[in-house]
C-alpha cells in the first residue's frame, strides 16, 4: 500500500493542470478560428456556384457539406461509446 501512495505523490507532483488548461484553451482558440476560416471559405463557395450559374453543382456543394458533417458527428459518437465501454 506505501508504494501506491507514494506513486500518487509522485504522480501529483509532475501534474501540472495549469499547462493542461492553457493547452486546452490554445485547441479551443485554433478550433474556433479553423469552424470560422471555414464557414467563410463555404459561403464564398457557395455563393461563386449561384452566380456563376451552377446551381446543381451549388446544391451538391451543399449536401456534401451536410453528409460529411452527418459523417463526422456519428463517427465520433460510435467512437466516443467504443471507448467508453472500455
Amino acid at each position: 500500500m506505501k508504494d501506491l501512495q507514494n506513486y500518487d505523490e509522485e504522480f501529483e507532483e509532475y501534474y501540472d493542470d495549469e499547462n493542461d488548461s492553457q493547452f486546452i484553451s490554445v485547441l479551443a482558440f485554433i478550433s474556433k478560428w479553423f469552424i470560422r476560416i471555414g464557414l467563410v471559405i463555404a459561403v464564398i463557395l457557395f455563393v461563386y456556384y449561384i452566380i456563376s450559374g451552377k446551381a446543381t453543382t451549388g446544391l451538391l456543394f451543399l449536401l456534401g457539406l451536410v453528409v460529411a458533417y452527418f459523417f463526422g458527428y456519428g463517427f465520433m459518437f460510435l467512437l466516443d461509446k467504443l471507448v467508453d465501454s472500455n
